[in-house]
């Protein structure tokens, strides 16, 4: 593997080992393509990952511009995030009060605990939900301000009937809802289907269990270790083999792929104190 791109995927990793801080730092000190560097970050949404995964001495180390980019990066992407997580708050405390099936996905639950403020690009938030529950979700989500909706020359239009059951029937999930704020609108993501709707599943996922990921930035109802887990690969997957990302390329950013790595990383001892557990009331039986 060139140098290059060793650096850029031990900086972004969680939970790193004494090993992996000792080969990041003798990296620093080769001579390095920083232009070719540079451009996988940016190119990849990695560069906040890169910036908080390396220690405030191996900062010091990256050429000056590009350290003081990413530390703007970093800076802008967790204001983003600190207006998110009230939000994110609000769901959760709503929809649990209307006693939703719901759990948070991807960057809705990744900065609760496994990633630092401000390492992960987010723009919106992604839920899923049981499906019988869309009607109850939908009074919920527009008390709070949510409406399905596209926006238009800078306008929130809602979508039509029409509109909506076309988006549910062509593409599984719904038109987002959006939430005009003072910054700029806040999308809400709601997928029904875990896998697709050749797999339904998805009665099977929430009868597995949903948790509270009480992490050290906020809580947040999400799916547990294993099913989450099944969740990061199999949008990935479905993604990876969809026309509509595959022909912008966007099926293979690399953030996606690090965070299935850190994921694991980051859970791997709780989810095998569960498997050991498991085992040993199977051998109980």
């Amino acid at each position: 593997m060139k140098k290059e791109y060793s650096l850029i995927l031990k900086g972004c990793l969680v939970n790193k080992s004494s090993e992996n801080e000792n080969e990041i730092n003798t990296l620093l000190e080769e001579y390095l393509s920083w232009k070719e560097i540079a451009g996988i970050l940016f190119n990849h949404r990695l560069g906040g990952y890169f910036y908080c995964g390396l220690t405030e001495a191996q900062r010091k180390k990256l050429p000056t511009e590009i350290r003081e980019v990413l530390k703007a990066v970093v800076k802008v992407q967790k204001e983003n995030q600190q207006e998110l997580i009230c939000e994110i708050r609000s769901i959760n405390e709503e929809l649990t009060k209307s006693k939703i099936h719901f759990a948070a996905l991807k960057g809705a639950f990744f900065s609760s605990e496994m990633y630092e403020l401000g390492a992960r690009r987010s723009n919106d938030i992604d839920l899923l939900v049981y499906e019988k529950d869309l009607d109850i979700l939908d009074g919920a989500l527009r008390k709070m301000g949510y409406i399905q909706s596209f926006v238009k020359d800078g306008e929130l239009i809602e979508a039509s009937k029409k509109e909506k059951l076309i988006q549910r029937m062509n593409y599984h999930d719904l038109v987002p809802y959006v939430k005009k704020r003072k910054n700029g609108n806040l999308e809400l993501d709601i997928n029904f289907l875990f896998d697709n709707n050749k797999n339904c599943i998805d009665k099977l996922v929430f009868d597995m269990g949903t948790m509270l990921y009480n992490g050290r930035n906020y809580q947040v109802t999400s799916l547990n270790y294993y099913t989450n887990l099944a969740q990061l690969c199999s949008h990935f997957y479905r993604e990876a083999t969809n026309t509509l990302w595959t022909k912008g390329r966007r099926d293979v950013m690399l953030y996606k792929i690090v965070d299935i790595i850190n994921y694991i990383r980051f859970y791997r001892e709780k989810m095998i104190n569960i498997l050991s557990l498991l085992l040993k009331l199977d051998d109980w039986n």
